[in-house]
């Protein structure tokens, strides 16, 4: 009935490239341009609205070096909270989908690993900086110094990206970070 075969002549998809890791000097690139960042917002005046800009900025310093260091998913990172650091071993044991739920890590699996000293000294400094104001309010990343609420993982994302195009690095990306 047919003269030949329906799937003749037709291609497979097309095969995704690899993920690709960044640079090693592009991540420095992050690095040094997340602290010019913290640096000038230290520099301004002293205002809520000043103290706000140094937060966010020791943020996403924190952010950067943590995604580099960790290699967690900007998920995990959302949900980090400041009791999640013991010494230099971070426990992953939460994520964050969509708009607000809390779950466990991809694959169900909690894990510990260990941070490099830089990572860790750059987290003690700002939590200590920035203490939770009363028992509960400690998620790392947070939208204000009250840390009552945690940052969503597309407004992490958001806040790398404005890192990114500061820095002159369009192709970084947290989840390149992770690889």
């Amino acid at each position: 009935m047919l003269r030949s075969h329906p799937l003749a002549g037709m291609r497979r998809p097309a095969q995704p490239l690899p993920r690709l890791s960044l640079p090693l000097g592009d991540v420095a690139l992050l690095l040094r341009t997340a602290g010019k960042l913290v640096a000038d917002a230290r520099s301004e005046d002293h205002t809520p609205a000043g103290r706000r800009r140094l937060f966010e900025a020791e943020q996403i310093q924190l952010l950067v070096r943590l995604a580099a260091d960790s290699g967690a998913r900007r998920g995990e990172l959302a949900a980090l909270r400041i009791g999640d650091l013991e010494d230099r071993v971070l426990h992953i044991c939460r994520n964050i989908s969509g708009p607000s739920t809390v779950t466990t890590p991809k694959g169900n699996q909690y894990r510990t690993l260990t941070l490099g000293q830089t990572t860790v000294d750059l987290w003690n400094a700002h939590t200590d900086r920035w203490p939770p104001p009363r028992r509960g309010c400690d998620w790392l990343f947070s939208a204000s110094p009250d840390r009552y609420t945690f940052v969503q993982p597309r407004g992490l994302a958001a806040r790398f990206a404005r890192l990114r195009v500061v820095s002159g690095v369009p192709e970084a990306s947290l989840h390149r970070l992770r690889h």
